[in-house]
């Protein structure tokens, strides 16, 4: 199943895919202050201040902002990021993405025009296995 989330005017409109269950969706203009822990899929276009673990993909929207730490399969950079990334699978920053960090995954993606600063470490062994 693909969900397709609308974009602004003017803004291209990413598909998230989704196979096994319904996606969390954190809206424009919402503000969180605390962790997120989700089994599912989550896109987030609003801010959070704190940690966000997903068993599955974190897709992060342009004008979606995160100040602390992420944990998931894949995590999808459109908006910003500042912390610590661990992925089981791949990181991807695309062209408005920026991140701040470090970065654990066994697949780095930037996009030309994805903005990175920080420490890398592409390992085999990710966050299940240490």
């Amino acid at each position: 199943m693909a969900i397709k989330i609308s974009a602004q005017k003017g803004e291209e409109e990413p598909m998230y895919k989704n196979d096994n269950s319904a996606t969390s969706y954190i809206g424009e203009g919402v503000k969180i202050k605390g962790n997120i822990v989700t089994e599912q899929p989550i896109v987030l276009k609003g801010k959070l201040k704190g940690n966000l673990q997903a068993k599955d993909s974190v897709t992060i929207e342009q004008g979606g902002e995160v100040n602390g730490n992420i944990k998931a399969r894949t995590v999808n950079l459109f908006g910003k990021a500042t912390g610590d990334i661990k992925t089981e699978d791949k990181l991807s920053i695309f062209p408005s993405g920026k991140f701040n960090g470090n970065i654990n995954s066994l697949n780095i993606v930037i996009k030309e025009g994805g903005k990175f600063s920080g420490t890398a470490n592409l390992d085999e062994k990710t966050s299940s296995d240490k």
